[in-house]
Parts: C-alpha cells; sequence; structure tokens
C-alpha cells in the first residue's frame, strides 16, 4: 500500500450560488477557512475576467477560476496553506468544470471540479466529454489519484438519493462513474454511508431534496478516506460536502480500522435461519 508523506489533506466543495457580492464573498471566504481545508472547490461563481486580481487578493492564497457569466455557471478551485507544485491545468469553455493536477509530497492528485446542467442532454454530453479528457490524464499521470467533486445536478441513485424518490437511474453517473466505467471511481459518501439518507440540496417549500453534491474518488484511494461530511453552509441553498484524506498513519485512526458484527443478529430467527441455508447451500456446491 502506498504510503502518504502528509498527515492529513481535506478538501471542501459547495455551490455558492453567485459570489459577486462582496459581503457574501467575504463570509464564504471566511466560514470554509474556519474549515481549514486545503483545497476548496466552489460552484456557481459567476465570476468574470474582471474579478480575477480582486477576488484573489481578499482571499489571499492561489485561486482558479473558469468563468460563465456575471449571472450563471463558473467554477474556481481555491488552494489554503497548501504546499504543492502544480503540474497542469485544464478549463472548460463555458465554466462547467476545471482540473488541476497537484504534487503534494510523493503524491499526485487529479482534482476535479464540475457543475453540471440542469438539463440532462446537455450534462451527458458534457460528462462524456469530460469523462474522456479525464481518462487521458490518467493515461498520462498513471500513479495519480483522481478526485472530483462538485454540484453534478445528478443524483448517483434516483431512489435513494432524492426525495420523493424516482424509479429511473443517472445515465451520467450508470455510464460514465458506475463500477464497470473505465476512470474507475467511487461515491465515497454512499460508499461509508450505505443504508443513510441525507440530501444536500432542498427547495424553498421543502418538497424536493436530492443528492447532487457528492465526491467520487478513485477506488483505489478509498483506503486513505479518514472521513466525509454533509453538513450546512450559510448563504447557499446548497449543503457544504467535506472529504478528508489520511496518508501518515501515526498520525490519526483511520475511518472504518476494523468491521465488527452486531451480535443482536443472532437473536433474530429469520436472519440465523437465513445464514444457515446460505451456508448449507455454500456447502452443498463446494463439496
Amino acid at each position: 500500500m502506498t504510503v502518504f508523506n502528509f498527515g492529513r489533506l481535506d478538501l471542501i466543495s459547495l455551490n455558492v450560488r453567485g459570489l459577486r457580492d462582496i459581503d457574501k464573498r467575504k463570509a464564504l471566504f471566511l466560514f470554509v477557512k474556519q474549515r481549514e481545508a486545503q483545497i476548496i472547490l466552489f460552484q456557481e461563481t459567476h465570476s468574470c475576467d474582471n474579478d480575477l486580481k480582486c477576488w484573489k487578493s481578499q482571499w489571499g492564497d492561489s485561486a482558479f477560476f473558469c468563468h460563465g457569466t456575471n449571472h450563471s455557471a463558473g467554477v474556481a478551485i481555491f488552494l489554503n496553506m497548501l504546499k504543492g507544485d502544480i503540474v497542469e491545468k485544464i478549463y472548460s469553455g463555458e465554466g462547467r468544470w476545471i482540473i488541476i493536477i497537484l504534487n503534494i509530497d510523493n503524491m499526485k492528485f487529479i482534482f476535479c471540479n464540475v457543475y453540471g446542467h440542469n438539463n440532462n442532454i446537455l450534462n451527458v454530453s458534457m460528462f462524456k466529454k469530460l469523462s474522456l479528457i479525464l481518462i487521458n490524464l490518467k493515461s498520462k499521470h498513471t500513479d495519480a489519484y483522481l478526485l472530483i467533486g462538485g454540484d453534478f445536478n445528478e443524483a448517483p441513485n434516483d431512489s435513494v438519493d432524492r426525495l420523493p424518490p424516482k424509479h429511473s437511474t443517472s445515465k451520467v453517473f450508470e455510464l460514465l462513474f458506475g463500477g464497470n466505467a473505465p476512470l474507475q471511481v467511487t461515491d465515497v459518501w454512499r460508499s461509508l454511508h450505505p443504508y443513510d439518507k441525507e440530501y444536500t440540496w432542498t427547495n424553498n417549500a421543502l418538497t424536493r431534496k436530492s443528492r447532487i453534491d457528492f465526491w467520487l474518488l478513485s477506488t483505489n484511494a478509498v483506503q486513505f478516506v479518514l472521513d466525509t461530511l454533509i453538513t450546512y453552509a450559510p448563504l447557499s441553498d446548497h449543503k457544504l460536502i467535506l472529504i478528508s484524506l489520511i496518508g501518515n498513519t501515526n498520525s490519526c485512526k483511520r475511518i472504518r480500522a476494523y468491521w465488527k458484527f452486531n451480535n443482536k443478529l443472532l437473536s433474530d430467527a429469520k436472519f440465523v435461519d437465513c445464514v444457515k441455508k446460505k451456508l448449507l447451500l455454500f456447502w452443498t456446491m463446494n463439496l
């Protein structure tokens, strides 16, 4: 197993619904810095070229922007006291995604910030193109770990990640990020919370909810996940999503260090009967 030199890496993603208002921008900058994350992904920044100098000065550290218009789209990646070297930067032409490749200590990471379309046809088309770009980058940087975060405007599983649930499956997620897809990434929050229902967006009437903001991580890097969290953020109708990675096992305890059996199940007659039948079937087929 690869050992990271750094002790911990925290990443935040949030749809900010526009950063043009100076008071809102300063408040959100302060809020995410208080979370002490080193990498911050913002969607719907509504940034323009004329904003770069002022916004970077207010942030006080490295920042990378991909512009939409002053009232729609726009994505940005902000670095906060991160010791690393930029290897490559790639921008979309419409403010929908941005990719930066970083060397951090002895590891290489491909970070992708994405803001999906509300239109399903446009979303599928965009993610097909983005997927090919990421596949090529993975081929070029074979030792790199891939992290995709943002507002996908798609729920990974409409039956459990939407309220009310739908009886359909996201084409974007199934075709491009599913188990058999070439990128081989994992929905980290769902992996660690297989039975939970939690949402990142809610309409004003509280009648519709969905988990459309999430992190996708190279499956072979899930072992480094310390925690993943969905939590409140101010001045947005989206929640903040956070993922923490840890490489130095001496600095902090990892999540899921071992699996523990719930012995209360032994008092469940149906469960015990089911296990007995499965075992009988197994021994019958393998003896």
